[in-house]
């Protein structure tokens, strides 16, 4: 029997409404960070196969991504993906 999602019909007004986050977000704004990351890559494409030679090389890869700093003295929080295999991490911050 193919699935049937049940639809729910709201009753009134959602009590997140008018529900107001902004003091939320600005006591927040000092603990995130953005983070770049720098590697090198290896480009496995290469012309050497139609052209033979001066093909292939490397080429800098850059990531980026967000990170919450999580103690006093400074580590910062973020996904494994943002940082995975780099050479280089840049982490700039809200300095007000």
């Amino acid at each position: 029997e193919p699935y049937r999602p049940t639809i729910v019909e709201s009753a009134g007004t959602s009590s997140l409404e008018n529900v107001d986050f902004s003091f939320a977000a600005t006591r927040a704004i000092p603990s995130v960070v953005f983070i770049n990351s720098i590697s090198q890559t290896t480009n496995t494409f290469s012309f050497d196969w139609f052209f033979g030679g001066g093909g292939g090389g490397s080429q800098q890869r850059v990531s980026s991504g967000s990170g919450v700093i999580f103690t006093a003295d400074g580590y910062i929080v973020t996904n494994n993906h943002v940082v995975e295999e780099a050479e280089r991490i840049e982490v700039n911050y809200n300095k007000k």
